[in-house]
């Protein structure tokens, strides 16, 4: 399997699982979902390209949450929709995590060119 198909297995595993954490109706389904596909990855390729779960799982559900946060709202005049500020700190959240698989992969790919 060539590397972009590992690294695009590894991504949508990761925006599985992480499109669980925020779709709590579904029962966390998709997170169990993800986890076994990152399992059976991780037993297929190696942990090379690991990375890229944290990736996905950050990216996926931060761009969810800034699309339903910054989307102009109403419900007709003199009547607005309330959208909470945990919106955005869940977006934050996620970032964060997104930003962790990124410096890791930085991390992986200055050690595969030192070596």
């Amino acid at each position: 399997m060539s590397n972009r198909a590992k690294f695009l297995y590894w991504l949508i595993a990761g925006g599985i699982m992480g499109f669980g954490l925020i779709a709590f109706g579904l029962g966390l389904l998709p997170t169990l979902l993800g986890g076994i596909l990152a399992v059976y990855g991780v037993r297929l390729f190696g942990t090379r390209g690991f990375w890229m779960t944290l990736v996905g799982m950050g990216v996926l559900p931060m761009l969810l949450l800034l699309s339903v946060y910054l989307k102009p709202r109403s419900c007709g005049p003199g009547c607005d929709i309330y959208v909470p500020d945990s919106t955005l700190y869940g977006a934050m959240l996620f970032g964060a995590i997104a930003l962790v698989g990124l410096i890791w992969g930085l991390i992986e790919l200055r050690q595969s060119r030192a070596a």
